[in-house]
């Protein structure tokens, strides 16, 4: 039997997530009612043997982190990297003819899911990426290399607000994040990419260090922690965001 493998189309998406099933990650309560995004590829699998055709759809899910903190009730699907895969029932006469097809098949999807991710996928991310245009930082003094940042961004609408901390292993993370409406803060961000914590975090802790007053206590603090693995940076425009301080 001969198999091949085309992508039907790739598609930027919001999973709504039950709060009670989900496993607890600091990622979850960033987004807007649990909508994680996540990229969705659909596969078309030919199946060709010397009598028929039949065509089979593998429906591919890619995360911004370990799929295994991502609840999934479909017994029929595996996972590779990222990605969750939704696998369809296929008829095979026997055990060893579908174990060896059933192998062929992932090791297939996975190659497809790779030139996805780094010809797609990566372009996309970057394309989308925020891009920070106005940043207003505040030390705080109750806590420790703690600071509440305000921004804009370059390519999204609205005023967010996140907290940037020094952790005691000296690494530097996002510890919390929200928007602001009409003045109001509200529990509620709507991504416009996979890796959008990351890009944020990156750009706020790289003016903390970099561009800040504080630079030269800080600069040399360079690791940090990202919410995902697979994170790589972009093209950011930190020399152009207007810099200001609150007491």
């Amino acid at each position: 039997m001969n198999i091949k493998i085309n992508v039907l189309h790739t598609t930027f998406e919001k999973e709504t997530l039950d709060p009670k099933s989900i496993r607890h990650s600091f990622r979850f309560p960033l987004y807007d009612k649990q909508k994680v995004p996540r990229y969705h590829v659909a596969l078309q699998a030919v199946f060709t043997d010397e009598t028929k055709t039949f065509y089979k759809t593998y429906h591919c899910y890619y995360f911004a982190a370990d799929g295994n903190e991502y609840p999934f009730h479909n017994k029929l699907h595996f996972k590779y990297d990222d990605w969750i895969i939704v696998t369809p029932y296929v008829y095979f006469p026997t055990k060893q003819e579908r174990k060896t097809y059933m192998r062929k098949i992932k090791r297939m999807i996975g190659v497809t899911l790779d030139n996805v991710e780094k010809d797609t996928i990566l372009p996309l991310e970057h394309r989308y990426a925020p891009i920070l245009s106005k940043a207003t930082i505040t030390k705080e003094t109750k806590r420790s290399d703690c600071f509440l940042v305000t921004f804009s961004l370059f390519n999204q609408k609205g005023t967010f607000s996140c907290t940037i901390v020094k952790t005691h292993r000296n690494k530097w993370q996002l510890d919390d994040i929200c928007q602001y409406k009409k003045g109001n803060r509200i529990a509620k961000i709507s991504p416009k990419s996979v890796f959008w914590l990351d890009h944020i975090a990156e750009q706020v802790i790289d003016i903390i260090r970099l561009k800040s007053k504080y630079r030269v206590k800080y600069v040399l603090t360079t690791e940090k922690v990202y919410f995902s693995p697979n994170f790589a940076k972009g093209n950011y425009r930190l020399d152009n965001v207007k810099i200001s301080y609150q007491q």
